[in-house]
């Protein structure tokens, strides 16, 4: 299908051939519908497809990802008109946010288990190594994952976060 422009169609936006709503040209998924679009590699006469950020958007999301919420902090600030970048950067920013909140209260919780007189320390350092271990595997593997789906040009929510962070905007 062809990717046309109507009467409302701005200069830098064309219609989703699924939806028929108004995205940006330098979209990779439809903002209204989420299907995955045929890159533009011109929007204007010598102009490229490319975010705020310079980097074209799929590059520009998986980067987001690369230092969790500092990254993401940054994209979203520097990118103000790409939706599929700042959609990644949000949830970089929880990502990141959600793994130094897990961090944290596995450390609290390994602390408080040491002092207890009943469970021997070797017990509670054995289990500590352990979790630690399966977390930072855990977190690994979502990272890279996160960053994959958002070079691949798809949006994907993780199960808690990704509503937290549609309910925050």
């Amino acid at each position: 299908m062809t990717e046309q422009s109507g009467p409302n169609i701005a200069g830098n936006e064309r219609l989703c051939p699924e939806c028929g709503k108004a995205v940006r040209q330098a979209a990779v998924v439809c903002v209204h519908c989420s299907v995955p679009l045929t890159p533009v590699t011109s929007v204007a006469a010598g102009a490229s497809a490319r975010s705020g950020t310079g980097l074209e958007p799929n590059i520009a999301a998986a980067l987001s990802y690369l230092l969790t919420w500092v990254t993401g902090i940054i994209f979203l600030v520097v990118e103000k008109d790409d939706d599929y970048v700042r959609f990644h950067a949000k949830r970089s920013i929880a990502f990141g946010v959600a793994a130094v909140a897990v961090w944290i209260g596995l450390s609290i919780f390994f602390a408080v288990m040491a002092f207890l007189p009943i469970i021997g320390s070797f017990v509670v350092g054995l289990l500590a190594t352990l979790v630690w271990f399966a977390f930072g595997i855990g977190f690994l593997i979502t990272w890279i994952f996160l960053i994959v789906k958002a070079y691949q040009g798809q949006r994907y929510d993780l199960p808690v976060l990704g509503d937290l962070v549609k309910n925050l905007g």
